[in-house]
């Protein structure tokens, strides 16, 4: 079975406030460093065969 997990980038300055769409160089807050890790420690229980990201450098460190 072929399972998709969609996710959005973790938490940047603005949130709520703001659309952050294509506008570069928002990178990630301090609780959006918090975020990532939650998520990357909850899916290091799963297998996953390949994980793609958006070039954006907040997509890029939530991905890492």
């Amino acid at each position: 079975m072929i399972r998709f997990l969609f996710t959005r980038h973790a938490a940047v300055d603005g949130l709520g406030q703001r659309i952050a769409g294509r506008e570069s160089g928002r990178m990630l807050n301090a609780d959006g460093g918090r975020q990532s890790k939650r998520l990357a420690e909850s899916l290091a229980r799963r297998q996953i065969d390949a994980l793609y990201s958006s070039p954006q450098p907040r997509a890029i460190d939530t991905a890492a």
